[in-house]
């Protein structure tokens, strides 16, 4: 499963991706987190805005 993800992520171009500014993708940001060995919703590439783990990762502008 892991192959998968990684194989779509690198399959991504920059046009395709949700672009916050200054050159920082979302996708970016949640493959770069969600890279770890336990499941969840970021390895499709949902984001959850209710699930406190991006508090940590996206901060207010």
């Amino acid at each position: 499963m892991k192959e998968e993800y990684t194989l779509a992520f690198e399959t991504m171009n920059d046009e395709k991706k949700w672009d916050l500014g200054d050159g920082i993708f979302v996708e970016d940001l949640m493959y770069k987190y969600s890279s770890c060995d336990f499941e969840h919703l970021a390895h499709s590439f949902i984001l959850d805005v209710r699930d406190s783990c991006w508090k940590k990762i996206f901060t207010p502008t």
